[in-house]
């Protein structure tokens, strides 16, 4: 003959009472833990993506003002009027105007719009080679001796 169970044998001994409470509090601990490291993981890519961002601004910045110098170049062939570009020191831009002034004028103004305290140079370098530099402020390290630069050469 079955007995029926009785409350008293449903019920675990006084021993276990609470263990399940303990593992689910654990399991929120480790996934509050993969959460955290996913939030990181969030903003360290955000981070980067907009550091290459600014890089190929940068790279795109350089290269205009090189097809710009070598459209130059190639238009009047004298090494003089490739020069300018590198003793330009003011002037107004003005985009219907194809001088090396205002090619550089709307360059540098283009390089500081785009990027964040964006300042661009070109250095002759003397053995008909050409060196364009920009320069910008790092977001993550703004008071940086250092500030991240791209230098690009133009050659004839």
């Amino acid at each position: 003959m079955r007995t029926r169970p009785t409350r008293k044998d449903l019920t675990p001994p006084r021993a276990q009472r609470g263990f399940y409470l303990l593992e689910v509090l654990v399991s929120v601990l480790i996934l509050a833990i993969g959460l955290l490291g996913l939030a990181a993981l969030q903003s360290r890519a955000l981070r980067y993506n907009h550091d290459a961002y600014v890089r190929s601004q940068a790279a795109f910045l350089a290269n205009d003002i090189a097809e710009r110098m070598r459209s130059v170049r190639g238009a009047t062939a004298g090494a003089q009027v490739l020069s300018s570009y590198a003793t330009v020191s003011g002037g107004a831009c003005n985009r219907n105007l194809a001088t090396a002034q205002s090619d550089v004028k709307c360059w540098k103004d283009s390089v500081a719009a785009q990027l964040p305290g964006g300042q661009g140079t070109i250095v002759n370098n003397g053995d008909s080679t050409y060196a364009i530099n920009i320069s910008w402020v790092d977001r993550d390290d703004p008071t940086s001796a250092t500030p991240p630069t791209l230098s690009w050469t133009l050659r004839p």
